[in-house]
């Protein structure tokens, strides 16, 4: 009997001490779970540079302004020839960031990889109207060569910004070394060329926009790649050439022509950004 009664005490001991356990722990706090990291926000607002790799087609028109005998142009006529290739470029900014608005300016600059010339040959013999680029009194073989190359821009931005994306348009004044001469084919000035003007500076303007996405942020810098469109209109510019040797430099004789170049570019962008001014 006695132990039988020791053996219910002890049940009953070990019992009481288990409920008092769970009854600690159920009143001991929980730990919380570790909070997440904190969300990194997209800020547009900084000082940036870029390089850029892209393709380029230049449209140039080329007009005779001085169609005076014996140098006879095809009746003034305006022609036109067109050619495409890599171009380099990089720009240099600023912008800011209220909200989702994001507005800056930018300074650019950009040159061909292949000095290329834009060609007009002539097909027809020493008489006008065989050929937009001939005269008379030269044969086949003439060649009207046109041709732009570095570029600057200077201009405006203003995008919308959403996250790590930035919708932007461009726009402000461009200019270009314009270029042109002519090469004369077979006739009384055989291989005689010249080139006019060579660092003309044409003046016009560009418009454009494209998209930026920010895929790194550190506390230095920002890492942004984009891609982005320009059209870039350079106006007029009159040029002439003097024949040389045996002709000599008279008015009449010096081909007076107004060159006219467009030029569309598809820019691949990568660019760095720091914000100096962040908290």
């Amino acid at each position: 009997m006695r132990t039988k009664l020791v053996g219910v005490a002890a049940i009953t001991a070990l019992f009481l001490a288990t409920s008092l356990s769970v009854v600690r722990a159920a009143d001991m706090p929980v730990k919380a779970p570790p909070s997440p990291p904190p969300v990194v926000a997209t800020d547009w607002s900084g000082i940036y540079f870029d390089v850029d790799v892209g393709w380029e087609q230049q449209r140039i028109n080329w007009l005779y302004t001085n169609a005076t005998p014996p140098f006879v142009s095809l009746g003034s006529s305006p022609f036109s020839g067109t050619q495409s290739g890599g171009v380099m470029g990089g720009h240099i900014g600023v912008q800011v960031q209220w909200a989702w608005l994001v507005v800056g300016g930018e300074w650019g600059g950009s040159g061909l990889m292949d000095n290329k010339w834009v060609s007009i040959a002539s097909t027809g013999g020493p008489t006008a109207g065989t050929s937009p680029c001939v005269f008379a009194p030269f044969n086949a073989g003439t060649q009207c060569q046109m041709q732009v190359g570095d570029l600057m821009t200077v201009g405006g931005k203003l995008g919308v910004a959403w996250q790590d994306w930035l919708l932007y348009a461009v726009g402000g004044g461009a200019w270009g070394t314009t270029r042109s001469q002519i090469l004369l084919g077979p006739g009384p000035l055989a291989s005689v060329s010249d080139t006019a003007n060579p660092n003309g500076i044409s003046r016009g303007y560009y418009v454009g926009g494209g998209f930026d996405y920010m895929f790194a942020k550190t506390r230095l810098f920002d890492m942004i790649a984009g891609v982005e469109y320009q059209h870039i209109d350079l106006g007029t510019n009159n040029q002439l050439s003097s024949l040389g040797t045996p002709v000599p430099f008279t008015v009449g004789n010096e081909f007076n022509r107004n060159i006219s170049p467009k030029e569309d570019i598809v820019w691949a962008k990568l660019t760095v950004k720091f914000n100096p001014f962040a908290p």
